[in-house]
Protein backbone atom coordinates (compact mmCIF):
# COMPACT_ATOMS: atom_id res chain seq x y z
CA UNK A 1 0.00 0.00 0.00
CA UNK A 2 1.32 3.45 -0.93
CA UNK A 3 -0.04 6.43 0.92
CA UNK A 4 -1.74 9.02 -1.22
CA UNK A 5 0.45 11.89 -2.31
CA UNK A 6 -0.57 15.42 -1.48
CA UNK A 7 0.61 18.56 -3.24
CA UNK A 8 1.77 20.97 -0.56
CA UNK A 9 2.38 23.83 -3.00
CA UNK A 10 -1.19 24.90 -2.40
CA UNK A 11 -2.81 28.26 -1.87
CA UNK A 12 -4.99 29.34 0.98
CA UNK A 13 -8.22 28.47 -0.85
CA UNK A 14 -7.98 24.72 -0.58
CA UNK A 15 -11.56 24.30 0.57
CA UNK A 16 -14.55 25.72 -1.27
CA UNK A 17 -18.22 26.03 -0.35
CA UNK A 18 -18.84 22.39 -1.29
CA UNK A 19 -16.28 21.16 1.20
CA UNK A 20 -18.49 21.60 4.25
CA UNK A 21 -17.70 18.15 5.59
CA UNK A 22 -13.96 18.83 5.40
CA UNK A 23 -14.35 22.25 6.96
CA UNK A 24 -16.38 20.82 9.86
CA UNK A 25 -13.55 18.47 10.70
CA UNK A 26 -11.34 21.44 11.50
CA UNK A 27 -13.91 23.92 12.77
CA UNK A 28 -12.75 23.42 16.33
CA UNK A 29 -9.20 24.37 15.30
CA UNK A 30 -10.01 28.00 14.56
CA UNK A 31 -8.12 30.54 16.70
CA UNK A 32 -5.45 27.95 17.30
CA UNK A 33 -3.13 30.28 19.16
CA UNK A 34 -5.65 30.56 21.99
CA UNK A 35 -6.31 26.87 22.48
CA UNK A 36 -3.19 24.86 21.82
CA UNK A 37 -0.74 23.48 24.33
CA UNK A 38 2.87 22.53 23.75
CA UNK A 39 4.15 18.97 24.06
CA UNK A 40 7.48 17.50 25.07
CA UNK A 41 7.67 15.36 21.94
CA UNK A 42 7.10 17.04 18.63
CA UNK A 43 8.67 19.19 15.94
CA UNK A 44 11.98 20.85 16.67
CA UNK A 45 11.52 24.38 17.96
CA UNK A 46 12.82 27.00 15.50
CA UNK A 47 13.38 30.32 17.34
CA UNK A 48 13.53 32.36 14.13
CA UNK A 49 10.19 31.01 12.91
CA UNK A 50 7.93 33.84 14.07
CA UNK A 51 5.10 33.52 11.54
CA UNK A 52 4.00 30.04 12.61
CA UNK A 53 3.87 29.61 16.42
CA UNK A 54 5.49 26.43 17.65
CA UNK A 55 2.31 25.29 19.41
CA UNK A 56 0.49 25.24 16.07
CA UNK A 57 3.21 23.02 14.63
CA UNK A 58 3.01 20.71 17.63
CA UNK A 59 -0.75 20.51 17.28
CA UNK A 60 -0.73 19.48 13.64
CA UNK A 61 2.14 17.10 14.26
CA UNK A 62 -0.07 15.34 16.82
CA UNK A 63 -2.97 15.14 14.36
CA UNK A 64 -0.72 13.70 11.66
CA UNK A 65 0.82 11.26 14.14
CA UNK A 66 -2.66 10.17 15.24
CA UNK A 67 -3.50 9.17 11.67
CA UNK A 68 -0.28 7.24 11.20
CA UNK A 69 -0.84 5.48 14.53
CA UNK A 70 -4.23 4.43 13.18
CA UNK A 71 -2.79 3.26 9.86
CA UNK A 72 -0.14 1.14 11.60
CA UNK A 73 -2.26 0.16 14.63
CA UNK A 74 -2.55 -3.48 13.53
CA UNK A 75 1.19 -3.89 13.10
CA UNK A 76 3.93 -4.19 15.69
CA UNK A 77 5.78 -1.19 14.32
CA UNK A 78 3.25 1.55 14.92
CA UNK A 79 4.78 3.90 17.49
CA UNK A 80 8.30 4.56 16.20
CA UNK A 81 7.15 4.51 12.59
CA UNK A 82 4.26 6.90 13.17
CA UNK A 83 6.37 9.33 15.14
CA UNK A 84 9.28 9.48 12.72
CA UNK A 85 7.09 9.78 9.64
CA UNK A 86 4.97 12.47 11.31
CA UNK A 87 8.00 14.53 12.30
CA UNK A 88 9.36 14.38 8.78
CA UNK A 89 6.03 15.09 7.11
CA UNK A 90 5.27 18.11 9.29
CA UNK A 91 8.70 19.56 8.50
CA UNK A 92 8.18 18.87 4.79
CA UNK A 93 4.89 20.77 4.86
CA UNK A 94 6.52 23.63 6.76
CA UNK A 95 9.30 23.99 4.20
CA UNK A 96 7.08 23.54 1.16
CA UNK A 97 4.67 26.26 2.27
CA UNK A 98 7.54 28.74 2.68
CA UNK A 99 6.63 29.20 6.35
CA UNK A 100 3.39 31.04 5.48
CA UNK A 101 0.97 30.48 8.34
CA UNK A 102 -2.34 30.27 6.47
CA UNK A 103 -0.91 28.07 3.71
CA UNK A 104 0.78 25.89 6.32
CA UNK A 105 -2.46 25.35 8.26
CA UNK A 106 -4.49 24.55 5.16
CA UNK A 107 -1.80 22.22 3.84
CA UNK A 108 -1.74 20.33 7.13
CA UNK A 109 -5.53 20.00 7.05
CA UNK A 110 -5.44 18.81 3.47
CA UNK A 111 -2.80 16.23 4.25
CA UNK A 112 -4.64 14.90 7.30
CA UNK A 113 -7.78 14.43 5.19
CA UNK A 114 -5.72 12.48 2.64
CA UNK A 115 -4.44 10.24 5.44
CA UNK A 116 -7.98 9.49 6.57
CA UNK A 117 -8.57 7.83 3.20
CA UNK A 118 -5.87 5.24 3.87
CA UNK A 119 -6.83 1.87 5.28
CA UNK A 120 -5.31 0.28 8.34
CA UNK A 121 -2.32 -1.88 7.52
CA UNK A 122 -2.34 -5.43 8.88
CA UNK A 123 0.68 -7.48 9.81
CA UNK A 124 -0.03 -9.99 7.06
CA UNK A 125 -0.30 -7.33 4.35
CA UNK A 126 3.11 -5.79 4.74
CA UNK A 127 6.63 -6.85 5.59
CA UNK A 128 9.74 -4.99 6.65
CA UNK A 129 10.83 -4.27 3.10
CA UNK A 130 7.42 -2.92 2.05
CA UNK A 131 7.19 -0.83 5.20
CA UNK A 132 10.60 0.68 4.48
CA UNK A 133 9.51 1.44 0.92
CA UNK A 134 6.45 3.27 2.28
CA UNK A 135 8.68 5.23 4.62
CA UNK A 136 11.03 6.07 1.75
CA UNK A 137 8.17 7.61 -0.23
CA UNK A 138 7.63 10.01 2.65
CA UNK A 139 11.03 10.55 4.19
CA UNK A 140 13.56 12.18 1.90
CA UNK A 141 16.24 13.82 3.99
CA UNK A 142 16.24 12.26 7.47
CA UNK A 143 16.99 15.63 9.05
CA UNK A 144 14.84 14.80 12.05
CA UNK A 145 17.01 11.82 13.03
CA UNK A 146 19.02 12.73 16.09
CA UNK A 147 22.52 11.28 16.02
CA UNK A 148 23.84 10.09 19.37
CA UNK A 149 27.40 9.05 20.13
CA UNK A 150 26.03 5.67 21.18
CA UNK A 151 24.57 5.23 17.70
CA UNK A 152 27.84 6.20 16.06
CA UNK A 153 29.91 3.81 18.17
CA UNK A 154 28.16 0.88 16.48
CA UNK A 155 29.56 1.84 13.09
CA UNK A 156 33.20 2.46 13.99
CA UNK A 157 35.71 0.46 11.97
CA UNK A 158 38.24 -1.72 13.75
CA UNK A 159 41.94 -1.64 12.95
CA UNK A 160 41.77 -4.62 10.59
CA UNK A 161 38.93 -3.04 8.62
CA UNK A 162 40.76 0.28 8.47
CA UNK A 163 43.97 -1.32 7.27
CA UNK A 164 42.16 -3.37 4.62
CA UNK A 165 40.49 -0.20 3.36
CA UNK A 166 43.81 1.60 2.93
CA UNK A 167 43.90 3.74 6.08
CA UNK A 168 47.33 4.61 7.46
CA UNK A 169 47.35 3.65 11.14
CA UNK A 170 50.95 4.29 12.21
CA UNK A 171 53.42 7.10 11.60
CA UNK A 172 55.34 6.14 8.44
CA UNK A 173 59.09 6.59 8.16
CA UNK A 174 59.81 9.11 5.38
CA UNK A 175 61.57 7.64 2.36
CA UNK A 176 64.08 9.89 0.66
CA UNK A 177 63.02 10.55 -2.93
CA UNK A 178 65.04 11.48 -5.98
CA UNK A 179 64.05 13.61 -8.93
CA UNK A 180 64.54 10.59 -11.20
CA UNK A 181 61.72 8.71 -9.48
CA UNK A 182 59.24 7.28 -11.96
CA UNK A 183 55.49 7.51 -11.59
CA UNK A 184 52.67 6.43 -13.85
CA UNK A 185 50.39 9.26 -14.88
CA UNK A 186 47.20 9.15 -12.82
CA UNK A 187 45.20 9.81 -15.98
CA UNK A 188 46.80 8.17 -19.02
CA UNK A 189 49.02 5.70 -17.11
CA UNK A 190 52.14 6.63 -19.12
CA UNK A 191 55.33 6.49 -16.99
CA UNK A 192 57.32 9.71 -16.50
CA UNK A 193 59.91 11.15 -14.13
CA UNK A 194 59.04 13.76 -11.53
CA UNK A 195 61.71 16.14 -12.81
CA UNK A 196 59.82 16.34 -16.13
CA UNK A 197 56.40 16.97 -14.65
CA UNK A 198 56.48 20.65 -15.66
CA UNK A 199 57.59 19.85 -19.19
CA UNK A 200 54.91 20.27 -21.82
CA UNK A 201 53.64 16.99 -23.20
CA UNK A 202 50.40 15.48 -24.44
CA UNK A 203 48.41 13.59 -21.85
CA UNK A 204 45.40 12.03 -23.59
CA UNK A 205 42.86 10.38 -21.32
CA UNK A 206 39.20 9.69 -20.49
CA UNK A 207 37.79 11.50 -17.48
CA UNK A 208 34.79 9.13 -17.30
CA UNK A 209 34.54 5.59 -16.00
CA UNK A 210 34.17 2.37 -17.94
CA UNK A 211 30.54 1.26 -18.00
CA UNK A 212 28.75 -1.66 -19.63
CA UNK A 213 27.26 -1.04 -23.04
CA UNK A 214 23.78 -2.22 -23.98
CA UNK A 215 24.93 -5.67 -25.05
CA UNK A 216 26.73 -6.16 -21.71
CA UNK A 217 29.74 -7.56 -23.61
CA UNK A 218 31.49 -4.32 -24.46
CA UNK A 219 32.50 -1.56 -22.09
CA UNK A 220 32.42 2.10 -23.04
CA UNK A 221 33.61 5.28 -21.36
CA UNK A 222 30.87 7.29 -19.66
CA UNK A 223 32.45 10.58 -20.79
CA UNK A 224 32.35 9.99 -24.56
CA UNK A 225 30.79 6.53 -25.04
CA UNK A 226 33.86 5.38 -26.94
CA UNK A 227 34.81 1.71 -26.88
CA UNK A 228 37.57 0.95 -24.39
CA UNK A 229 39.51 -1.07 -26.98
CA UNK A 230 39.48 1.59 -29.70
CA UNK A 231 40.14 4.83 -27.84
CA UNK A 232 43.21 6.30 -26.17
CA UNK A 233 41.34 9.29 -24.78
CA UNK A 234 38.83 12.01 -25.46
CA UNK A 235 40.55 14.90 -23.70
CA UNK A 236 44.12 16.20 -23.62
CA UNK A 237 46.18 18.06 -21.03
CA UNK A 238 49.69 19.52 -21.46
CA UNK A 239 51.12 17.77 -18.38
CA UNK A 240 51.11 14.38 -16.75
CA UNK A 241 49.93 14.20 -13.15
CA UNK A 242 50.53 11.66 -10.41
CA UNK A 243 49.31 10.46 -7.06
CA UNK A 244 51.56 9.08 -4.32
CA UNK A 245 50.14 6.02 -2.54
CA UNK A 246 53.14 4.76 -0.55
CA UNK A 247 52.91 5.98 3.09
CA UNK A 248 56.69 6.44 3.31
CA UNK A 249 56.79 8.47 0.09
CA UNK A 250 53.79 10.53 1.25
CA UNK A 251 55.59 11.25 4.52
CA UNK A 252 58.73 12.28 2.64
CA UNK A 253 56.74 14.83 0.65
CA UNK A 254 54.67 16.17 3.58
CA UNK A 255 54.88 14.47 6.96
CA UNK A 256 51.91 13.18 8.93
CA UNK A 257 50.52 14.19 12.30
CA UNK A 258 48.61 11.91 14.64
CA UNK A 259 45.56 12.89 16.64
CA UNK A 260 46.37 13.02 20.35
CA UNK A 261 44.53 12.04 23.51
CA UNK A 262 42.16 14.76 24.78
CA UNK A 263 43.88 17.07 27.25
CA UNK A 264 40.64 18.55 28.57
CA UNK A 265 37.10 17.36 29.19
CA UNK A 266 35.68 19.44 26.35
CA UNK A 267 36.56 18.21 22.87
CA UNK A 268 35.02 17.61 19.46
CA UNK A 269 32.93 14.45 19.90
CA UNK A 270 32.10 13.77 16.26
CA UNK A 271 32.25 15.49 12.89
CA UNK A 272 31.80 14.83 9.20
CA UNK A 273 34.42 16.06 6.75
CA UNK A 274 35.07 16.22 3.05
CA UNK A 275 38.12 17.44 1.18
CA UNK A 276 38.93 18.54 -2.35
CA UNK A 277 42.34 17.85 -3.84
CA UNK A 278 44.38 19.23 -6.74
CA UNK A 279 47.43 18.02 -8.67
CA UNK A 280 50.79 19.64 -7.90
CA UNK A 281 54.44 18.92 -8.60
CA UNK A 282 54.36 16.93 -5.34
CA UNK A 283 51.38 14.77 -6.27
CA UNK A 284 47.86 15.35 -4.97
CA UNK A 285 47.51 18.02 -2.30
CA UNK A 286 44.69 19.36 -0.17
CA UNK A 287 42.97 22.44 -1.60
CA UNK A 288 39.74 22.70 0.40
CA UNK A 289 38.41 21.22 3.62
CA UNK A 290 34.86 21.31 4.95
CA UNK A 291 33.86 20.06 8.40
CA UNK A 292 30.42 19.96 10.02
CA UNK A 293 29.52 18.72 13.47
CA UNK A 294 26.80 16.06 13.69
CA UNK A 295 24.18 18.78 14.26
CA UNK A 296 25.06 20.19 10.84
CA UNK A 297 26.81 23.28 12.19
CA UNK A 298 29.59 24.34 9.83
CA UNK A 299 32.89 24.27 11.72
CA UNK A 300 35.28 25.08 8.91
CA UNK A 301 35.20 25.56 5.14
CA UNK A 302 38.59 26.82 4.00
CA UNK A 303 40.85 26.87 0.97
CA UNK A 304 44.36 25.55 1.67
CA UNK A 305 47.61 26.70 0.05
CA UNK A 306 49.52 23.76 -1.45
CA UNK A 307 53.17 23.24 -0.63
CA UNK A 308 54.17 22.66 -4.26
CA UNK A 309 53.50 24.28 -7.61
CA UNK A 310 50.03 23.68 -9.01
CA UNK A 311 49.83 21.54 -12.17
CA UNK A 312 46.05 21.20 -12.46
CA UNK A 313 43.16 22.38 -10.29
CA UNK A 314 41.29 19.20 -11.23
CA UNK A 315 38.18 21.38 -11.37
CA UNK A 316 35.87 18.74 -12.80
CA UNK A 317 36.21 16.84 -9.52
CA UNK A 318 37.49 19.37 -6.99
CA UNK A 319 35.35 22.37 -7.91
CA UNK A 320 38.50 24.47 -7.39
CA UNK A 321 39.23 27.13 -10.01
CA UNK A 322 41.61 29.36 -8.08
CA UNK A 323 43.51 29.37 -4.81
CA UNK A 324 44.27 33.10 -4.83
CA UNK A 325 42.17 33.50 -1.68
CA UNK A 326 43.81 30.60 0.16
CA UNK A 327 45.47 31.89 3.33
CA UNK A 328 46.08 28.72 5.32
CA UNK A 329 48.94 26.28 4.98
CA UNK A 330 48.52 22.64 5.95
CA UNK A 331 50.40 23.39 9.17
CA UNK A 332 47.95 26.23 9.92
CA UNK A 333 45.09 23.81 9.35
CA UNK A 334 46.54 21.34 11.84
CA UNK A 335 46.65 24.10 14.45
CA UNK A 336 42.99 24.93 13.81
CA UNK A 337 41.93 21.29 13.99
CA UNK A 338 43.67 20.53 17.27
CA UNK A 339 43.64 23.90 19.03
CA UNK A 340 40.41 25.55 17.90
CA UNK A 341 38.13 22.66 16.95
CA UNK A 342 39.60 20.45 19.68
CA UNK A 343 39.87 17.41 17.45
CA UNK A 344 41.53 14.56 19.34
CA UNK A 345 41.96 10.79 19.20
CA UNK A 346 38.52 10.34 20.80
CA UNK A 347 36.76 12.30 18.05
CA UNK A 348 34.63 10.24 15.67
CA UNK A 349 35.32 11.31 12.09
CA UNK A 350 32.72 10.53 9.41
CA UNK A 351 33.41 10.61 5.70
CA UNK A 352 33.13 8.78 2.39
CA UNK A 353 36.35 7.11 1.31
CA UNK A 354 37.86 8.99 4.21
CA UNK A 355 41.27 7.38 3.81
CA UNK A 356 41.91 9.73 0.87
CA UNK A 357 40.86 12.81 2.83
CA UNK A 358 43.05 11.88 5.80
CA UNK A 359 46.02 11.36 3.49
CA UNK A 360 45.43 14.81 2.00
CA UNK A 361 45.25 16.30 5.51
CA UNK A 362 48.23 14.11 6.52
CA UNK A 363 46.30 13.03 9.59
CA UNK A 364 46.46 9.62 11.24
CA UNK A 365 43.21 8.90 13.04
CA UNK A 366 41.48 5.66 14.04
CA UNK A 367 37.95 6.56 15.15
CA UNK A 368 36.38 6.33 11.70
CA UNK A 369 32.95 5.84 10.14
CA UNK A 370 33.23 5.42 6.38
CA UNK A 371 29.98 5.41 4.40
CA UNK A 372 31.78 3.72 1.50
CA UNK A 373 32.13 0.71 3.82
CA UNK A 374 28.89 1.24 5.72
CA UNK A 375 26.84 0.63 2.57
CA UNK A 376 28.83 -2.16 0.98
CA UNK A 377 27.00 -4.91 -0.87
CA UNK A 378 27.77 -8.59 -1.26
CA UNK A 379 30.70 -7.81 -3.58
CA UNK A 380 32.74 -6.97 -0.51
CA UNK A 381 35.59 -4.63 0.31
CA UNK A 382 36.87 -4.37 -3.25
CA UNK A 383 33.61 -2.85 -4.46
CA UNK A 384 32.80 0.52 -2.92
CA UNK A 385 29.88 2.54 -4.19
CA UNK A 386 30.37 6.21 -4.97
CA UNK A 387 28.79 8.86 -2.77
CA UNK A 388 26.76 9.98 -5.78
CA UNK A 389 25.30 6.48 -6.18
CA UNK A 390 24.49 6.08 -2.48
CA UNK A 391 22.85 9.50 -2.24
CA UNK A 392 20.61 8.69 -5.19
CA UNK A 393 19.75 5.18 -4.01
CA UNK A 394 19.09 5.84 -0.33
CA UNK A 395 18.42 9.58 -0.02
CA UNK A 396 16.67 9.97 -3.38
CA UNK A 397 19.04 12.92 -3.88
CA UNK A 398 21.05 13.99 -6.90
CA UNK A 399 24.51 15.32 -6.01
CA UNK A 400 27.67 16.09 -8.00
CA UNK A 401 25.56 16.95 -11.04
CA UNK A 402 27.73 19.80 -12.34
CA UNK A 403 30.49 18.27 -14.47
CA UNK A 404 31.80 21.72 -15.39
CA UNK A 405 32.13 23.37 -11.98
CA UNK A 406 32.89 20.13 -10.14
CA UNK A 407 32.09 18.79 -6.71
CA UNK A 408 31.17 20.84 -3.65
CA UNK A 409 32.66 19.56 -0.40
CA UNK A 410 29.79 21.11 1.58
CA UNK A 411 27.20 19.20 -0.45
CA UNK A 412 29.20 15.98 -0.19
CA UNK A 413 29.71 16.30 3.57
CA UNK A 414 25.98 16.83 4.20
CA UNK A 415 25.09 13.88 1.97
CA UNK A 416 27.53 11.72 3.93
CA UNK A 417 26.00 12.82 7.23
CA UNK A 418 22.49 12.12 5.93
CA UNK A 419 23.55 8.63 4.89
CA UNK A 420 24.60 7.98 8.48
CA UNK A 421 21.21 9.31 9.61
CA UNK A 422 19.56 6.94 7.14
CA UNK A 423 21.57 4.01 8.50
CA UNK A 424 20.73 4.84 12.11
CA UNK A 425 17.04 5.25 11.31
CA UNK A 426 16.64 1.97 9.44
CA UNK A 427 18.76 -0.07 11.84
CA UNK A 428 16.72 1.24 14.79
CA UNK A 429 13.51 0.57 12.87
CA UNK A 430 14.49 -3.06 12.28
CA UNK A 431 15.50 -3.42 15.92
CA UNK A 432 12.03 -2.34 17.01
CA UNK A 433 10.14 -4.67 14.66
Amino acid sequence: MILENTDFQSNTHIYNSNDSEKIDIFKKYDNLENHLETHDIGPKFIPTLIHIPHKIRVHFFKLIEQEFLRIYSKTNKSTILARNISLEKELEILNSTHKNKSIYINSCKNYIISLKKNDVLHENTTDIKETENIVDTIISNYKHIKISLLDLEKYLLNDNQLQAAGYILNMPIPEIQTSNLYFHCDRCNIPFTIKKIQHYTKCCYHWGKLIKANNEQTKIYSCCHENNTDSTGCITFPHHVFKITSPSKLAAEINFVMSQEPIQSSFLNAAVLDCEMIYTTGGMELARITIYDIYENLLIDKLIKPKNKIIDFNTRWSGIKSLDDAKLSLSDLHDILFRDLKLCSSTILIGHGLENDLIAIRLIHKRIIDTALLFQDEKGLQHKHSLKYLAKKYLKREIQTNIIDGHDSKEDAIATLDLVRYKIYHDNLKKNL
